[in-house]
Formats: structure tokens, C-alpha cells, sequence
């Protein structure tokens, strides 16, 4: 074998080791990275079914409880609030009958049931909607609004002369309207039209809106 066959045959022994190593460490590396990724695989299918776990055990145990807890509150609430609400459109009655109670002792009424109302909602109102939260707030604030009114204006004003007319229109056309108001709300928190279809008709697009409901 001349010198130049021998440069060849080991060139090519050469080339040959040398395609031999880089395949050998191309395995190892890939190898090493499928490793990796089945390992980073395994922990994320791991991090989804301990997620998957405890959404059931949520949907399960806590979501029920808040429901009921919920329920509970819109119920217990608007029992309070319908006794209030009450008080205030007995209260200013501008027809008043012989044997009915006097001002004074249905303001008192009013600001009993309204307290009793007060401390409940808003230790409460957590669990209910922001939004029908929110709405229940004002509406409530227009009965407020319109027993004092009527008060300063006509319980306690006896000796001024009293604008029958604001004070009709005030009732009319704000107090009447949010008690309407604060019953629709009520009446979609417990969708009482989901048990009686037909009972109650729907909500305008507008309440439905404030409501979160379109």
C-alpha cells in the first residue's frame, strides 16, 4: 500500500469516526432534551389536573354553599327592604282614615324598618351582584329621600303652607316608580320567571343591561 492509499484509508477511518461521534452526540442530546421535555410535560399535566381537581371540588362544595349563602341573602334582604318600602308609602299617604296610625308613630315605623333593612344589606351585600347591589343602594336612597322630604314638608310643617303638588308629583312620579324598581331587581336576582315562566314578564333592556343579564 503506497503512502498516498494509506493517507486515504485513514482519512476515511477518520471521516467515518468523526460522522460516528456527532450522530453519537447528536442522540445523546436529543435524548437528553426529550427527558426534559417529557419532564416539563408531566409537570404541566400535573399543574392541570391538580387545576381540573380543585375547580370540581369548587363546583362541588364551595360553589353550592355560595349559591345557598346568596339565595339566603337576596331572600332575607328584600324581606327587610319590602317592610321599609312599605312603611315609607304608608307614611306618606296623602289620604289619610280615621283609626290609622298617626305621622309619628308610622315614622317611627319607617326608621325601625329601615335600620333593620340597613344593618342587614350592607353587612351582606357581598353576596349580591355588584351591580343589582348598586341598583338596590339607589333605589332604596329614593324612598329615604322621599320620607324625609315628606317629613320636613309635611309631618313637621304643619303651620307652613305645603306644595300638595311637589309632594304629589315627588311620590308619583319617584318614590312609586323606585319601589317597582327595587322589585324587578329582586325578582331577577332569584329568577323567579326561571321556576314560572310567564309569571313575571321580562326585565327592559336597559334594567337588564344594569343588571349584567344582556
Amino acid at each position: 500500500m503506497d503512502q498516498w492509499q494509506s493517507v486515504l484509508l485513514y482519512s476515511v477511518i477518520s471521516n467515518g469516526f468523526l460522522i460516528w461521534l456527532v450522530k453519537w452526540q447528536l442522540g445523546r442530546w436529543e435524548a437528553r432534551n426529550k427527558r426534559q421535555f417529557d419532564d416539563a410535560l408531566d409537570e404541566q399535566k400535573a399543574v392541570f389536573n391538580a387545576a381540573l381537581s380543585k375547580q370540581a371540588f369548587e363546583h362541588q362544595t364551595v360553589y353550592p354553599r355560595l349559591y345557598d349563602k346568596s339565595l339566603e341573602v337576596v331572600t332575607e334582604s328584600y324581606i327587610r327592604l319590602s317592610r321599609f318600602s312599605t312603611a315609607v308609602v304608608q307614611y306618606t299617604n296623602l289620604m289619610r282614615w280615621t283609626g290609622s296610625p298617626s305621622q309619628d308613630e308610622q315614622l317611627t315605623a319607617v326608621g325601625e324598618t329601615f335600620n333593620e333593612f340597613r344593618d342587614y344589606f350592607y353587612g351582606h351585600r357581598l353576596y349580591i351582584p355588584r351591580e343589582a347591589a348598586e341598583e338596590i343602594d339607589k333605589q332604596t336612597q329614593v324612598l329615604v329621600g322621599t320620607a324625609n322630604v315628606y317629613q320636613f314638608m309635611v309631618h313637621k310643617g304643619q303651620e307652613r303652607n305645603v306644595d300638595w303638588v311637589m309632594i304629589e308629583k315627588k311620590i308619583r312620579e319617584e318614590m312609586l316608580p323606585a319601589t317597582k324598581e327595587l322589585e324587578k331587581t329582586y325578582r331577577t336576582l332569584v329568577r323567579i320567571e326561571a321556576v314560572f315562566p310567564g309569571f313575571d314578564p321580562p326585565a327592559d333592556e336597559e334594567h337588564a343591561t344594569v343588571l349584567g343579564r344582556a
